[in-house]
């Protein structure tokens, strides 16, 4: 296979206009696209949203890469940055930067109801574009309210501000696009290939049916890998995935394909366009119009799922969704952001997003399995180390019953300095054991830096009486007989094998039980050992394990989640067997 070199991407399209070279602000690109509206000579106006938070680097980088899109006029697109109350600087940093036309205060505790205050300047940004508009929301309204604020701030800002300019050009030159044609969504951590836009355009000229167009991804980390591409709904079974059900109207078409480049992540080679269910909005392409006559996103959802259940919107209104596989996007794939407070919000947000498409019995059957899954998994949780968890699992269901929408607050804890944690569980003392629970050989080299992390962080304290005995209870199928041997041999961890079996992980506890240690560690809130009798659980992340969310996990905290989860059970059931439409009103839902 020939691999491309990085940052390069296949196209079969006709070339682009080629960057303009700039020093402060580059010039206005030549050679447009046509306008979809038919004004010959004028390019489309484009709103660019992209919604912020605590990323002045990152946000930085994804406005620069539309800085660079090659054949798009610059002055026809129309930036709008939505801040979500950043407490780093990224709101003062960009209007420093880009010396914006407006800056919008918007000091409301709901998205779908803005308080918009803008302040004019009658300078053109320093960035080129066509215009700069800064939304400072007052408060944390999450990825799906930062956009709806900036659809809000679209339809009631820059529309205005555009009919404006146009009705005091009429009569002056060349007619011009009056309103925003289509608006661009970008994730602040994405970066635009420079020939993304100009395709994804092109796409939506040549098919007027097809009102949403995404982009492939490509790991920001990994230029040469595709990890996204295709996107379908399994309606049944509440599902996305890259591959289609059987039964799915587009799947001869989709299994043609994959035979053809060989399957749908990779490093293969992409090009083309494929209709899909779902587009990521990490680079997603609307039709303005389409959007303002479906609605916005779902107001209740705060982060995750809230594009999927646009696209499934847009498409049960009769329009396509496709994927163009030459718009490349660079992003960090999705798989590698996940927390159990996200899983919350992708949880959640999918039995709402599945009850919308469904009705009757096969509604109250997907949501039956969906909500007892849900609550296994709480339950399994809860005995298995992973207490915080297990509560954020429930309160997931909990919060699909009751319909309680927006930001999960306050039930992980915080994190805080290995050392210091271990000092609150009373086991930095010779006589204390620290037991780390290892089910695969990954989990044994992340109990070695965190290990070899604290036995350097005692040493660099004048601390080494206070190293504790480790013991790493690893699953025998994840056994390495090396396991270990990188520690320092001040603080080289003894070695307790279990099974995958229940009579096996029950039965190598029995000497923990009489002695328990101090705390346990569990990476990455997966453990299959159950009720180890130890007063604290320490949650350590495989990507800094210098760091770690210390909890208590007593019987009397476990009996607590347990009467918690029965009533969920029954507000479940009940919600159930009502099967209620809860669906916010127009345009939000």
């Amino acid at each position: 296979m020939t691999r491309r070199p990085p940052g390069r991407v296949p196209s079969h399209e006709p070339p682009l206009t080629p960057p303009a070279h700039t020093t402060q602000a580059p010039e206005r690109a030549r050679g447009a696209l046509p306008s979809s509206s038919g004004h010959a000579g004028a390019s489309p106006h484009i709103a660019v949203v992209i919604v912020t938070w605590n990323r002045a680097d990152e946000v930085r980088r994804s406005i620069e890469s539309v800085r660079r899109q090659r054949g798009v006029d610059l002055a026809a697109l129309h930036l709008v940055v939505v801040d979500n109350a950043s407490t780093d600087g990224t709101s003062d940093a960009l209007e420093a930067w880009l010396r914006p036309e407006r800056i919008v205060s918007n000091d409301t505790p709901r998205a779908d109801a803005p308080a918009f205050v803008a302040t004019e300047h009658d300078a053109a940004n320093t960035a080129g574009f066509g215009s700069a508009t800064i939304v400072r929301n007052h408060r944390n309204l999450g990825g799906t309210g930062g956009f709806n604020t900036g659809f809000l701030a679209v339809e009631r800002i820059l529309e205005t501000a555009l009919r404006a300019a146009a009705a005091a050009r009429n009569g002056h030159g060349a007619p011009q696009p009056a309103g925003i044609e289509y608006v661009w969504l970008l994730d602040d951590d994405a970066e635009a290939d420079d020939g993304a836009l100009a395709s994804l355009l092109r796409t939506a000229a040549a098919d007027s049916a097809a009102v949403l167009v995404g982009s492939r991804a490509v790991d920001i980390h990994d230029r040469e890998s595709t990890f996204e591409t295709t996107i379908y709904y399994d309606q049944r079974r509440g599902l996305m995935s890259d591959t289609p059900p059987p039964e799915h109207r587009l799947a001869t078409a989709h299994d043609e394909w994959v035979r053809e480049v060989g399957g749908t992540r990779g490093t293969r080679r992409f090009a083309g366009v494929r209709e899909v269910d779902v587009v990521s909005a990490c680079s997603m392409l609307v039709r303005w119009s389409a959007a303002s006559a479906v609605g916005y996103w779902d107001s209740r959802y705060f982060i995750y799922c809230d594009d999927a259940d646009w696209c499934l919107r847009i498409g049960r209104a009769g329009h396509r969704v496709v994927c163009n596989l030459d718009a490349v996007v660079y992003h960090t794939p999705w798989f590698h952001k996940l927390t159990p407070t996200r899983l919350y919000y992708s949880q959640r947000n999918a039995v709402w997003t599945m009850a919308k498409g469904l009705s009757g019995a096969a509604q109250r059957r997907s949501m039956l399995r969906w909500m007892g899954s849900i609550l296994c998994d709480a339950l399994a949780a809860s005995f298995r180390r992973r207490l915080f968890h297990a509560e954020i699992i429930r309160r997931t269901a909990a919060d699909i019953a009751t319909n309680r929408g927006g930001k999960l607050d306050g039930l992980e804890p915080d994190r805080e300095p290995v050392l210091a944690a271990l000092d609150r569980a009373s086991a930095l003392r010779s006589n204390a054991t620290v037991l780390a629970l290892c089910m695969t050989g990954e989990q044994v080299r992340l109990a070695e830096r965190l290990v070899t992390h604290a036995t350097e962080r005692l040493i660099a304290e004048d601390r080494p009486a206070d190293q504790p005995r480790w013991i790493f209870m690893v699953r025998n199928d994840a056994e390495d007989p090396a396991a270990g041997t990188a520690v320092r041999a001040e603080a080289r961890p003894e070695r307790l094998i279990y099974a995958a079996t229940t009579r096996s992980r029950l039965r190598r506890q029995w000497r923990l039980l009489r002695s328990p240690p101090a705390a346990c560690v569990v990476f990455n809130q997966t453990n299959d050992v159950p009720l180890l009798r130890c007063p604290w659980t320490l949650h350590a992340d495989g990507r800094d394990v210098s760091v770690v969310q210390a909890e208590r996990d007593t019987l009397a905290a476990r009996a607590g989640l347990w009467l918690r989860w029965l009533g969920t059970l029954a507000a479940s059931l009940w919600f159930v067997a009502r099967s209620p439409r809860q669906v916010p009103p127009p345009p939000f839902g």
